[in-house]
């Protein structure tokens, strides 16, 4: 019984935090800005020649005045020919700048120095900034500019796998769930005034924020540099903004399970040690996860089932809540059809991914390098 009262105590608490969080993304308001600043597109890179090339096109197309956009890519020591495209392309395009980046300083991550070093050579008033996979639509820059109204400091959107179609396995409609559940639960917190995280490959900041907070390099080492950039940009006066039906930046590549879990044990160990309330919320997520499966393994009385089932509906219910509601800022509906499917991944996932986190000692592993 004892189980019992656990489990459907969190299982109810995890529905009311997400029934909270849901509210919060009826709280975004869309962008005001009422000027056009010089912008910066920002990428750091490493070992990317097979996604640099539609990246830097999407980039090179936008619909922003020419005069006022620039395109600074930084290399982090690539060793695949990455490098030689983006000489090849600043030959041609007068608006994209290079920067090359020799690696991790002391106290940071290779991309944390990368971004650093771009930001140094920008001369946008606004630093919007994606990833090598991503694909940024045309009106990326100009909707994005849009939010930034004089309080702003920045501004964060999604970004997720391309679009399903027909042929589509189930891996990649269980990540793009996935990516889009997370980033709902941030769009909800940001709601509420408490940004808590973010995905670089969406991301915008006005550089006098950025320099008000000491920037990549005054944040030490960190797994996850625009989640530890967000939740400093909130703890200032600066406003935080989600954009409710802005752009969607399409990522790349194909689905795979290694990428995953080391980015989703990244994001973890990111997010554990970081701020207390985000620790909250992941730690209340491994502990429901963790009783309903023991849950399913130790069934025994019809009651007892009964209530497993109840704590099951609850946390489902969850999960439909804030997916639905992220397809719906997003464009991106048929994703909720996954739902069956995500549902126990993510229970599954979660708890293998927290179980490796609480590991002493572990060291991560990212992008060829080990920190």
């Amino acid at each position: 019984m004892l189980l019992t009262a656990i489990l459907l105590f969190l299982a109810t608490f995890y529905f009311a935090v997400g029934v909270f969080i849901w509210g919060g993304t009826f709280r975004l308001r869309k962008g005001r800005a009422r000027r056009r600043p010089k912008l910066t597109a920002l990428v750091a890179v490493r070992n990317e020649a097979e996604n640099i090339r539609p990246c830097l096109d999407a980039l090179l197309r936008q619909t922003y005045p020419r005069e006022l956009y620039e395109v600074v890519v930084v290399d982090d020591g690539s060793e695949d020919g990455t490098w030689e495209v983006l000489q090849e392309y600043a030959k041609r395009y007068r608006n994209l700048k290079i920067v090359r980046s020799w690696g991790p300083s002391e106290g940071l991550t290779g991309k944390q120095r990368a971004l650093a070093l771009g930001v140094r050579a920008s001369g946008g008033e606004l630093i919007l900034s994606t990833d090598a996979d991503g694909l940024v639509p045309p009106t990326w820059a100009e909707e994005v500019s849009e939010y930034f109204s004089e309080d702003v400091g920045m501004v964060l959107g999604y970004a997720l796998p391309s679009r399903m179609g027909r042929g589509l396995g189930i891996f990649r409609a269980l990540e793009t769930a996935d990516m889009l559940f997370l980033q709902t639960v941030a769009a909800g917190c940001v709601g509420w005034g408490k940004p808590l995280s973010a995905i670089g490959k969406n991301i915008a900041y006005r550089k006098e924020a950025y320099r008000e907070v000491g920037g990549f390099e005054g944040m030490g080492f960190q797994p996850n540099e625009d989640m530890a950039l967000v939740q400093k940009m909130g703890s200032t006066a600066w406003k935080v903004s989600f954009m409710k039906g802005g752009p969607v930046v399409e990522l790349r590549g194909s689905p795979s399970l290694g990428r995953f879990w080391e980015r989703r044990v990244r994001w973890a160990s990111a997010g554990v040690f970081s701020s207390p309330l985000l620790f909250g919320l992941n730690f209340l997520t491994f502990c429901t996860h963790l009783f309903l499966v023991l849950s399913v393994i130790v069934l025994g009385s019809y009651f007892f089932g009964m209530l497993a089932m109840y704590s099951c509906v609850l946390v489902g219910a969850t999960h439909l809540l804030l997916l639905a509601q992220g397809g719906s800022l997003s464009g991106r509906p048929e994703v909720i059809w996954a739902l069956p499917f995500f549902s126990p991944f993510f229970v599954l996932y979660t708890l293998a991914v927290g179980l490796v986190v609480l590991t002493p000692g572990r060291r991560m592993k990212w992008r060829g390098r080990e920190y």
